[in-house]
């Protein structure tokens, strides 16, 4: 088109010559009725008497124009297209469409709300019945009220129909948990209609609710700080156990999504900023002069603003043919209203941009309103389906992604197949993987990477907690992020599983140190250690070892504030662990050492989740405003985790302050990329600022890979574990209890994680107490039939009475090792000491070791849900436990076979039928780290 507009040169030239000229072509009246042009005029009045005149003020000072939008729901605006019966205008689409044009031409801003708004409306006039009607519309139509739409979450964005946030019903109400994020009105507004799942996953299991505000378990995020839209206030909107009446349900069941997409086909208008912005560049060129004579005079610019006319005049003509589709009812109505959105969004963005470069460098000063028509419909291009994912053709689902691996444990190194970003230091390749020689060194407060100076943008990602068909793209997923090295845990006790056996195989494939052909540059002695620091000489110790054993690199210790000074080691640099910046903390690091680097080893992005609590989150803007200033002062940093993944088997690990917290099965950790490995707001946030520390375009991040749901999967067998003891195992006979690191298996190094059955044969019943020598919970039975359940809070258990001798069977499970603080070396799992009943100790036990290895459960068939652990053609994918928050367990793609596949469930409670699988994960209602 540019070409055709090219060809007639002087039409373009009288196009964009004289005042009457270009406005009488762009006229947004041309066409319309005569009541249509009548409103039009009253809300082109209202626009420039009501509006345009505070538009500035209201984005400066971040101001909700309550009264002013309360003056323009007396002409009728606060609900356009609502029947007149509960105080609604009764327009058509067209006409609303009209309207917010007129609107926006004074405050692009404030009319988007507006149009937010009436949209709420009109779902509550549309789908309630009656008495919702009547209930929520008059004081909405009026403004009175103000109303919210809570449909994008924070791990879904464009694709609403994976959204997690949940109402499960009981009686005649809701249980709402969950959260939206970018919530227009979020926090000031009145009502909020938001899309909840109800049934399972999909489009089909979305239903609406209508909430007040005020709704206990109603909660809202900090303000969010935003490029535009700044007269209108957004914040995340939080629900934690909501109670929300059946009556407010909009709808059916399972309507909700439909409802969503009905309200966004209207979509937010952006046409009257454009048209205003054409206007405005308009007027600067008939004022602005450049050598003598008018800009106006100027042929490039003329041709510039007969293009930006025409662009109008299209955009325009595209959105009200798709409102008059949507009023008629029309099937092709929803296809052009996308086609709308795409087209007017796009184009108009052009325009106004167009507009702000004819002004020079007056359009980059905020007394010039043309800014802040680019500001404010920039987001335009993010909220109406995102441009981008609108033109992306769409994926099947499959069983995952296979990928090359590419391993960079520890630290990566500057080689061709590496996730690094070196600041355009190509010449430090090396040659030949042979040719290293000086490797990480610090020198002068500084990093040096063979003698030149090395500033490291690190994140955290386990390679145990990640298949290893899917290394590659997590660490292509780093590099996109900007960061230039990658930092990782290396579990000894997945390594050397049994003494003197190691296994750096597979998922535990580890390369080389830096100075001999592989990536690590760097080695930690020990972490958080002086959180602990129970002897003196362990650190020296652990030193030394590495050494003998040919460590050649950087040697490292990692501390929070309060351990820094009691995990040092003479010749490892000290670096330190923290989530909120502390003023002096980085020059506390001075104190310890003089004329080092400043490293931050971890700091958290997230934090670790607990059985029976809430799933953490941990804000992204104060997250990213704390790496910056962390960056600010030149020091190396760390991201603590960048990918955390998912603690496969009995990885997961634990916690003990004041008391005794397993952590869940998912290692989501509210990190930079979720579990499965997709981009959060925190990723895109963190490539911005480290694109702009580098000063260098960054690669594109890579697609994200697509999820499967296979539905629910119906069980035909199970049996009791009662059934295959003693056939499948053989007891181990002990007067004494013993502990599961103790017992006589592996080559006599004990038995390490999973459960152990202890059995004793008592006469008649009483009290049963353990005196806290239950690590970490059992199940009692007496012969085959529960009793209840022991663990450190629950130390006494009533036995029933019964005739003759029985069997007390106690089913101990290891819920997981303390891996951080005082009581590191207190982890001995099982019975640790005597249980009593009536006083007297327990003796003669059988005792039977359940470690869920694969020969074990190949022999097994699943049995319910409530509490177990999960088994996928031999790989175990973790615990469940009906406590929460974590209600699903991640399933790799490459685990999967064509064809058949095995799932055995090791249940310990509840009988069940189902699996049911699904393609979004649901951690649990979440809660702000503080």
């Amino acid at each position: 088109m540019a070409l055709a507009w090219r060809a007639a040169p002087r039409v373009a030239a009288r196009l964009a010559l004289g005042r009457r000229g270009i406005a009488s072509c762009i006229d947004p009246s041309v066409g319309l009725t005569e009541d249509q042009k009548e409103f039009q005029k009253v809300a082109l009045d209202f626009a420039a008497k009501e509006m345009a005149p505070y538009m500035a003020e209201w984005d400066e000072k971040e101001i909700f124009p309550v009264e002013t939008m309360r003056k323009a729901a007396q002409l009728g605006f606060g609900g356009i297209y609502v029947k007149p019966d509960v105080g609604g205008s009764g327009l058509s689409r067209l006409d609303t469409s009209i309207i917010f044009e007129a609107l926006s031409t004074g405050c692009t801003s404030t009319t988007a709300y507006m149009s937010i708004h009436n949209m709420c409306v009109w779902m509550i006039d549309t789908f309630g019945n009656e008495e919702q009607r009547r209930r929520f519309c008059p004081s909405l139509c009026s403004m009175e009220k103000f109303a919210s739409y809570c449909l994008t979450e924070p791990g879904s964005g464009s694709d609403a129909a994976s959204l997690l946030t949940s109402a499960q019903r009981k009686g005649d109400t809701y249980v709402l948990n969950g959260s939206k994020a970018f919530i227009s009105g979020g926090g000031d507004t009145d009502v909020y209609v938001v899309m909840c799942r109800t049934g399972g996953p999909g489009p089909k299991g979305i239903s609406c609710l209508v909430l007040e505000k005020g709704t206990p378990g109603l909660s809202f995020g900090k303000k969010e700080r935003k490029v535009g839209w700044n007269s209108q206030p957004t914040r995340a909107v939080i629900f934690e156990d909501c109670v929300v009446p059946v009556a407010n349900r909009l709808g059916a069941e399972g309507q909700g999504f439909s409802i969503a997409m009905q309200g966004l086909n209207g979509g937010r208008i952006n046409i009257g900023a454009a048209h205003a912005s054409v206007l405005l560049a308009r007027e600067h060129l008939t004022v602005r002069k450049q050598f003598g004579e008018p800009l106006a005079n100027n042929q490039y610019l003329q041709f510039g603003l007969a293009e930006m006319a025409t662009r109008l005049v299209a955009a325009r003509l595209m959105v009200r043919n798709a409102a008059r589709a949507l009023q008629e009812g029309r099937e092709d109505a929803a296809v052009l209203c996308s086609m709308a959105k795409l087209f007017a969004t796009d184009e108009c963005f052009l325009i106004c941009n167009q507009a702000l470069q004819m002004h020079g460098g007056y359009g980059y000063l905020k007394d010039y309103a043309v800014q802040q028509f680019v500001r404010d419909i920039r987001v335009h291009q993010i909220l109406e389906v995102w441009s981008q994912t609108f033109c992306f053709p769409s994926f099947t689902y499959n069983q995952g992604v296979w990928y090359y691996p590419c391993l960079l444990p520890v630290v990566s190194e500057p080689c061709e197949n590496a996730v690094l970003h070196r600041f355009n230091w190509s010449e430090l390749t090396p040659l030949g993987l042979w040719g290293r020689t000086l490797g990480l060194q610090t020198e002068n407060s500084q990093f040096l990477l063979e003698g030149m100076p090395f500033r490291i943008f690190g994140g955290s990602m386990h390679y145990f907690r990640v298949p290893r068909e899917y290394w590659e793209d997590r660490m292509l997923k780093m590099k996109a992020c900007g960061l230039n090295t990658l930092t990782t845990y290396v579990p000894w006790n997945l390594h050397e599983k049994e003494r003197g056996k190691f296994d750096f195989t597979q998922n535990l494939d580890l390369e080389y140190v830096y100075k001999r052909g592989g990536p690590i540059i760097a080695v930690q002695v020990e972490n958080e250690y002086g959180s602990y620091a129970k002897d003196p000489n362990y650190m020296t110790y652990v030193k030394m070892a590495l050494l003998k054993r040919g460590i050649v690199e950087l040697l490292m210790t990692s501390d929070n504030k309060n351990g820094l000074s009691f995990g040092l080691v003479e010749g490892a640099l000290a670096t330190v662990n923290f989530q909120k910046l502390e003023p002096g903390l980085l020059k506390y690091l001075d104190t310890v050492q003089r004329d080092q680097p400043k490293m931050v080893m971890e700091y958290w992005t997230g934090w670790f989740d607990n059985w029976g609590g809430p799933h953490y989150v941990f804000d992204a803007d104060e997250m990213v405003n704390t790496v910056a200033s962390i960056l600010k002062t030149g020091a190396s940093i760390n991201l603590y985790m960048f990918h955390g993944g998912t603690n496969f088997g009995f990885m997961n690990g634990a916690l003990e302050a004041d008391e005794y917290k397993s952590d869940v099965t998912s290692y989501d950790y509210d990190a930079v990329l979720t579990e499965a490995g997709d981009y959060t707001s925190k990723f895109f946030k963190l490539r911005q600022l480290f694109s702009m520390i580098i000063g260098q375009p960054l690669p594109l991040p890579p697609m994200i890979e697509s999820k499967a749901s296979y539905g629910a999967i119906l069980l035909h067998q199970y049996i009791s574990l009662w059934d295959v003891l003693p056939p499948l195992l053989q007891p181990i006979k002990s007067e004494l209890p013993v502990n599961m690191e103790n017992l006589h298996l592996n080559d006599s190094t004990g038995q390490s994680y999973g459960y152990v059955l202890y059995e004793s044969v008592i006469f008649g019943g009483g009290q049963l107490h353990t005196r806290d020598h239950v690590r970490d919970r059992a199940q009692v039975f007496v012969n085959t039939v529960y009793v209840g359940e022991l663990d450190y809070n629950t130390v006494e258990l009533s036995i029933p009475e019964g005739q003759g001798f029985r069997q007390l069977r106690l089913l101990v499970e290891n819920r997981g090792r303390v891996n951080y603080g005082l009581a590191l070396n207190e982890q001995r799992k099982g019975l640790i000491g005597d249980v009593f009943l009536n006083k007297t100790p327990l003796r003669n036990f059988k005792i039977y070791s359940l470690e869920m290895k694969p020969a074990f459960m190949k022999r097994l068939v699943p049995q319910g849900w409530e509490k177990g652990v999960v088994f996928v053609n031999g790989q175990n994918l973790g615990r469940y436990w009906k406590i929460g928050p974590q209600e699903t367990l991640y399933l790799p793609g490459p685990w999967l076979r064509r064809g058949g596949n095995e799932i055995v469930i090791f249940e310990e409670r509840t009988a069940g039928r189902i699996i049911q699988s699904v393609d979004i994960p649901y951690l649990g209602r979440t809660q702000y780290v503080d």
